[in-house]
């Protein structure tokens, strides 16, 4: 076997020593030129002397590096490199599709939220529009829209008109809310702990109270709110 005399890389017996146009060897790329020197007489055979290897210019380096990028390109990236690259791009598309769903779901959480907290807000006199004695809604309309207002919470301000001191669910006060229009009057049911702050309401006293709504009457048209509770 051969070798190169620039690298000492192994050549074939059969493979020429070979350079570039710029005089690099084509196996190291190192750059060299072959010095032979010719005796006077022509019976003398040829002598080669060692290569001798030359600095590159800044514009040979730019060149190689650019003959090595192409070469990189036409014979692609190494396994390895190319699977780094695969999982990779994986790992972004899976980190992309999760932002994308916590999104989504946030999105509805907010929705929720401020569907949840505009019924929390629901005034008296809204409610009434809806329910009480002057709505436009008919008894079935009603029925059907009450199903979205079950449970709501309330925060609203009344005038006692009675006070009853029964035990358990018969502890309750019965409040209107006074409007220039027809009005509901609610009946607000207390739990036992709240028992010593509701005996001592005065009727025609105005209080604010908090509860949720849990059914109205369509013959009395009375508004039922539970778990009352009494606010300063």
């Amino acid at each position: 076997m051969k070798s190169c005399p620039i690298c000492r890389d192994e050549l074939p017996d059969e493979t020429v020593l070979q350079v570039d146009d710029l005089g690099h060897c084509v196996v190291c790329g190192r750059r060299f030129e072959a010095k032979t020197d010719l005796p006077e007489t022509a019976s003398s055979t040829t002598v080669s002397q060692p290569a001798v290897e030359y600095e590159l210019t800044e514009a040979e380096r730019r060149r190689m590096d650019e003959v090595r990028r192409l070469r990189a390109i036409a014979y692609g990236p190494p396994s390895k490199a190319l699977q780094a690259t695969k999982l990779k791009g994986f790992l972004a598309l899976m980190i992309i599709a999760c932002i994308l769903v916590y999104a989504y779901i946030w999105d509805r959480h907010r929705k929720s939220q401020q569907i949840t907290s505009s019924r929390d807000q629901v005034t008296y006199r809204a409610f009434n529009a809806l329910f009480g004695p002057s709505s436009p809604l008919n008894t079935e309309e009603k029925t059907d829209e009450f199903r979205h207002f079950r449970s709501t919470k309330v925060r609203w301000k009344g005038v006692v008109s009675y006070v009853n001191k029964g035990t358990d669910e018969e502890l309750y006060v019965i409040l209107r809310h006074p409007l220039s229009f027809a009005a509901s009057d609610v009946l607000v049911r207390f739990g036992e702990s709240h028992r010593s702050a509701v005996e001592e309401l005065k009727v025609g006293q105005a209080i604010r109270y908090t509860g949720q709504v849990s059914e109205f009457d369509h013959g009395t048209g009375f508004i039922t709110v539970r778990e009352g509770q009494l606010r300063p």
